[in-house]
């Protein structure tokens, strides 16, 4: 009797499907890692941008000047806020400039009044701007400030966001402590 030398057709069919099965399944797990990194990447990019739209408002609201000037007024309800602060131009310094904070359609917006607007935050269901009154213990949060001469000591910004993956709304509470009150 011979010895038996290479594959039979059969073993070859069989070796040739079980090899087709596991490059379907490496496939399909190569295409799911690709999906959740691509997803990673967005809501990190989306995170980046939140980070970088708080330390805007940070530094508008440091530099909040009331009642230095003609239109230096501080103008704030539940739903804007109006004041003048000093931003960086793109020749790097700083000049007066009047900014209106709202939000609308789905985004938190800052208009430069004169000029455009920039979107601060995306895919907000609601904005709720507060006032506090004084520091301390027993201070009050206002939900309107209208003066020419000073401002509150912070602004707090309820947002609640409408994420799609999420059945139930999200708020998130930004807190902005004001630099000169005038």
């Amino acid at each position: 009797m011979r010895g038996r030398h290479g594959f039979t057709v059969i073993e070859l069919l069989i070796g040739l499907a079980v090899g087709g099965v596991v490059l379907i399944l490496a496939g399909a797990v190569m295409g799911q890692l690709a999906a959740d990194a691509g997803r990673v990447v967005r809501v990190r990019d989306a995170l980046d941008r939140r980070a970088e739209a708080r330390a805007f408002l940070t530094s508008a609201f440091r530099s909040l000047q009331v009642g230095q000037g003609d239109d230096d007024n501080f103008l704030g309800s539940a739903q804007a806020t109006e004041f003048t602060a000093r931003m960086e131009t793109a020749r790097g310094w700083f000049e007066p400039r009047r900014l209106v904070l709202m939000g609308e359609g789905g985004r938190v917006l800052l208009r430069t009044v004169g000029e455009g607007a920039i979107t601060l935050f995306e895919h907000v269901d609601g904005l709720e701007a507060q006032y506090l009154l004084t520091s301390g213990g027993s201070s009050e949060w206002l939900q309107g400030w209208h003066s020419p001469s000073t401002a509150p000591v912070a602004i707090r910004l309820i947002l609640w966001w409408s994420e799609k993956e999420r059945v139930e709304s999200v708020s998130d509470t930004l807190l902005f402590v004001i630099g000169s009150r005038g």
